[in-house]
Formats: C-alpha cells, structure tokens, sequence
C-alpha cells in the first residue's frame, strides 16, 4: 500500500504543477521562487523515503493527510483560474492588469501558498512522515512567508491605496485567522 500511495501522491503533485503550464527555466529568476521549490522539494523526498522505510499502515492519519492534499490541490487550481492570465511565477505586473479580489480571493491574499501548505502538510500526513512533515515546517513556510512579503510590497507599490484596503478587508492564508 505504501508504494501505491507515494506513486500516488508524486503523480497528483506533478500533474498538478504540469497544469501551471509555466515550467521553464525562467520560473526560478526570483530566489523566492527557488527557496520555494527547494521548500517543497526536500521535504517531499524525506516524505517518500520515511514512508518507504517504516512502511506505516493505512489509517485515519493517511485519510486525513489526503483529505487535506486533495483540498490544497483544489484550493490551488481555483485561485490558479480565477487569476487566469494575470498568473505568473514572477512578481510582475501584466499589460492591462488589475487587482484581482473576488472568488476564493475575496477572503484571503496567497491562496495558491494555501495550497501549497495544505498539498505538503496532507503529504506528510497521508505519508505519516514527521520528518518530511518538520521540514516542510522548516522550509517550505519560511520560504513563502519571504514570498508574500515581497508580493505585498510590490502590490502596495503597484496598486496603492487600493492593494493597502484589499489588505485590510482580508487575510493572508486562512479565512478569518491568519
């Protein structure tokens, strides 16, 4: 079961980023973007080996790790479509770009870092890996939390008055929390 579940779990993740449709090389200009990737991947190969080694059985755990994996990948196709062509993995502005506040975006900043916290913590619950699961903890959530600082500076720069207002009204990565 423990093989099924990594190859599983590997496949979804490399689907799910193929569909971003922007895997070039330019992606990795922002160092952000790097310590990002790094954060995501380390973790994930500490996931898969843990998982591999000590062979866990299938339990609650595993269910509520896919559960939330499943829910992260939601969560970031939506805010993926709902951007629809003012998406990129660079913090830049776009020809004829405007703030984009409504959908999933109504209520919380960074949802695609939303998705990508809930993919990796679900792996490492559905994995039952406590070692992929502190690093990913250690990684991946200072490594976006450098990233959403420097969107929110440029957005600030970029839209004013109302990105600052767009703040106020909604937080970063958990409706009504956080």
């Amino acid at each position: 079961m423990g093989l099924v579940l990594v190859i599983a779990i590997t496949a979804a993740l490399g689907a799910l980023f193929l569909l971003e449709r922007e895997a070039s090389p330019q992606r990795l200009k922002d160092r952000s973007v790097l310590l990002i990737f790094l954060g995501m991947v380390i973790p994930l190969w500490a996931m898969i080996t843990e998982h591999l080694l000590i062979a866990p059985p299938f339990g609650a755990l595993a269910a509520i790790g896919l559960m939330l994996f499943a829910l992260g990948a939601a969560v970031r196709v939506l805010a993926r479509r709902t951007l629809g062509r003012f998406f990129t993995y660079e913090i830049t502005i776009k020809k004829e770009h405007r703030l984009v506040t409504h959908g999933i975006y109504r209520s919380i900043r960074h949802p695609l870092y939303t998705g990508i916290l809930l993919l990796w913590f679900g792996a490492a619950l559905a994995l039952q890996s406590l070692i992929g699961f502190l690093l990913a903890l250690a990684l991946l959530v200072p490594a976006l939390a450098v990233r959403m600082r420097k969107e929110e500076a440029f957005l600030g720069t970029q839209f004013g008055a109302e990105y600052r207002d767009y703040m106020r009204r909604t937080r970063r990565l958990v409706p009504f929390v956080f």
